[in-house]
């Protein structure tokens, strides 16, 4: 990578093995401490070794985002063993590379066009209104769980258009249970991922995440069975549905979840 900010990333030499993994769990199990202390020493952006990943570029600045952001899609390649694999699906857009990540970038992104970004504005507005309407001025809130409550009504409404008060509340619940497992321990230690008789935190995460996935499997049969798949609605699951492939085929449901994920 050679954009001005990004390139300007300290250059340490590799670390041993055993400090890569003390940072790794340093970062699983305080990360906003460990962040805030490596930006204190290193400045932003910073390096960072992560066991089963390598070297890792990281930066919370709002230069870098744009960087990132405006780069061709050709200047990065996908993280092999990606830590929120296990949380997408392997086909979601965001860790593929290469042909395959073009192939799908043509098919979605036409879609995303001017009305319907406006119209995905207005729902997190309203949410964000809805969700600061009963906070008083001057009240201490806990800001990680009012953005959590915003971000879930976004879920809900923009991406799977879930009109229906009990199925909302059914998907609600499920995307808090899903993401509540996987914790960053889990996310950053590989190694913790065993199941260990259904008894650990990655068998609660697989069972989180199969109760996510059978509810969106209903909910794309429900659409595909009453028309709902036209890519009528303005919901992210009626664009994915209403896409076609050059050869005119649709998009499989395994390839829909890794997509809603």
């Amino acid at each position: 990578m050679t954009t001005p900010a990004l390139a300007s990333a300290p250059r340490r030499s590799p670390l041993r093995p055993w400090s890569a993994l003390a940072q790794a769990t340093h970062a699983a199990f305080d990360p906003e401490g460990f962040f805030q202390a490596r930006v204190r020493r290193d400045g932003d952006p910073f390096r960072i070794a992560v066991p089963g990943l390598g070297a890792v570029l990281l930066t919370g600045h709002p230069e870098g985002a744009e960087q990132l952001f405006a780069a061709p899609p050709a200047t990065f390649e996908a993280v092999p063993r990606n830590p929120v694999e296990p949380l997408l699906g392997p086909g979601s857009m965001i860790l593929l590379d290469g042909e395959r990540h073009r192939a799908e970038r043509k098919l979605v992104m036409p879609a995303l066009h001017g009305d319907r970004m406006r119209t995905y504005g207005a729902i997190i507005q309203d949410a964000a209104a809805e969700a600061l309407a009963g906070v008083a001025v001057g009240e201490v809130v806990d800001v990680q769980r009012l953005t959590q409550a915003i971000t879930l009504q976004v879920i809900v409404r923009a991406i799977f258009g879930v009109e229906d008060a009990e199925r909302r509340r059914a998907v609600h619940a499920a995307v808090v249970a899903l993401l509540d497992a996987y914790t960053a321990p889990l996310m950053l230690v590989p190694g913790l991922r065993r199941r260990l008789a259904g008894l650990s935190p990655w068998a609660q995460f697989e069972r989180a995440r199969a109760r996510f996935d059978v509810l969106l499997r209903d909910e794309v049969a429900a659409r595909r069975q009453t028309g709902g798949g036209g890519g009528g609605g303005e919901d992210i699951l009626s664009l994915l549905l209403g896409l076609r492939y050059d050869d005119g085929a649709a998009m499989s449901d395994d390839a829909v979840l890794d997509e809603l994920r």
